[in-house]
């Protein structure tokens, strides 16, 4: 664990390198996230469609940024929730019924304003590839999954 790019030791398998997120949004002490599905039509012109369906996968422990290599209180996974003692506890909502509970919690607007920054950070990051992405085609698509913390 580094914060300095230069001390990440470099091995010959694929990595995801990013910031951990220390004080997440929690719902009743355990940390969760949220997936949205992405279809890509086209990057030039930049077409894309966000499913209203979606999930929230929830931890099955209480949040601790105490120790970082509890994988069942950090990592939302569902394969590695399965595999946890508290499995019971971990659970999957559709995204509906998540949007339902943050709305009854800090109203509408708050939650309209939320899914819309999601909505950006989408686009944003479509955009900084769309120059290397090839679609020269018109029965060219391409499906993603966004996790967002």
């Amino acid at each position: 664990r580094s914060d300095n790019p230069e001390e990440i030791e470099m091995v010959p398998e694929i990595w995801v390198v990013q910031k951990y997120i220390s004080d997440p949004y929690l719902w009743q002490g355990k940390k969760f996230d949220i997936r949205m599905y992405v279809l890509v039509t086209s990057f030039s012109p930049l077409t894309v469609w966000i499913a209203r369906d979606g999930f929230a996968r929830f931890s099955g422990v209480q949040y601790c940024n105490d120790n970082f290599s509890d994988r069942y209180t950090h990592l939302t996974n569902t394969s590695i929730q399965l595999s946890s003692k508290n499995k019971s506890q971990g659970c999957k909502w559709d995204i509906q019924n998540l949007r339902h509970l943050l709305t009854a919690l800090h109203g509408r607007d708050t939650v309209d304003e939320v899914f819309q920054n999601i909505a950006l950070v989408v686009l944003t990051s479509l955009k900084t590839v769309d120059k290397i992405m090839i679609s020269n085609s018109s029965n060219y698509f391409e499906l993603y999954g966004y996790d967002i913390l």
